[in-house]
């Protein structure tokens, strides 16, 4: 008498699951790196909105003494944080600080942007992977 038998062995089911675990993994690292880009884009929008904000206010004024930031100084998505600094008359520096799960990003760290349109970053990478283009 024989018997047929269908469905998996215990064998096949854990090599389908340990390919499986492999897959989610790499998945979940480019995931992480895609949040990591698009949080510094995001920082990067709010840096330039600021900037034309402030030079809006030097149009009117004449300097960038005695501005201050109105709008919201962290993004959206709590990933960075915006700091004016280094204010004179004629010249500022805008810096986004990452926060939170932004502080990973070792590449491209803070970043910088001042009132002649000049960026920079303190992280490890060359500006052109950092920086919108």
């Amino acid at each position: 008498m024989s018997f047929k038998t269908f469905g998996f062995t215990l064998l096949e089911t854990v090599i389908v699951l340990a390919m499986g675990a492999i897959l989610i993994s790499l998945s979940y690292s480019s995931y992480q790196h895609y949040l990591m880009k698009a949080a510094r884009m995001n920082a990067q929008v709010m840096l330039w909105q600021t900037a034309s904000y402030l030079e809006n206010y030097y149009s009117e004024h004449g300097t960038y003494q005695g501005v201050s930031l109105n709008s919201p100084t962290i993004t959206e998505d709590g990933r960075y944080r915006l700091v004016l600094s280094h204010i004179s008359k004629s010249a500022y520096i805008l810096s986004a600080i990452p926060q939170k799960a932004q502080l990973q990003d070792k590449k491209c760290a803070a970043l910088y942007l001042n009132e002649k349109n000049e960026q920079w970053h303190d992280g490890l990478e060359l500006k052109s992977s950092c920086w919108i283009q």
